[in-house]
């Protein structure tokens, strides 16, 4: 099992962050960028930021730029969460994304929020098993401001929030 922006040792019971404090990332965090290598990774006031000023992540594909844990095997229960903003860049033709990918690149989770130039911002929730979508929705967000993801996956089960100060969205898989 893989994960896209944190990850959780599970060996014992705990909570394990990554605050990104310092301007490199730790050891742990693995890169691979497209063929291309045109990628740009930073860590800056406390995000991490990745930009691929071509665009197409290309989610679908094996070449597509992450930054990545691993996650041991034996795993059963998950959370992944992370703190977004598009603040002072308003998304164009930008989405932020959180991942839980399978063993196989084609079984995944993942909950994402942005848009294209000139539209309206929006949150994307859904799942890929042995290779076929689970779209749980494209809702409009109407912020473009910090925001909170979270995905947890309990044995087999996997939920995803999107919270912008007092509100908050869940859908179940």
């Amino acid at each position: 099992m893989m994960v896209l922006i944190m990850r959780f040792p599970l060996l014992q019971a705990g909570v394990w962050t990554d605050d990104f404090d310092k301007q490199v990332l730790d050891k742990e965090w693995k890169f691979r960028d497209r063929r291309e290598k045109e990628t740009k990774v930073e860590v800056k006031d406390g995000f991490l930021r990745m930009i691929n000023p071509k665009g197409k992540w290309g989610h679908m594909t094996p070449d597509k730029a992450m930054l990545e844990r691993d996650v041991p095997a034996s795993s059963q229960d998950l959370v992944v969460s992370g703190i977004f903003s598009s603040d002072p860049d308003k998304p164009q033709d930008c989405w932020h994304r959180m991942f839980i990918f399978g063993e196989d690149q084609m079984d995944f989770a993942c909950l994402l929020y942005g848009g294209e130039a000139n539209q309206a911002q929006k949150a994307l929730i859904g799942s890929m098993v042995q290779g076929a979508w689970q779209d749980k929705g494209h809702f409009l967000t109407g912020f473009d401001i910090l925001l909170h993801f979270k995905l947890e996956k309990n044995k087999d089960v996997f939920t995803d929030y999107f919270k912008q100060k007092r509100r908050c969205l869940e859908a179940d898989r």
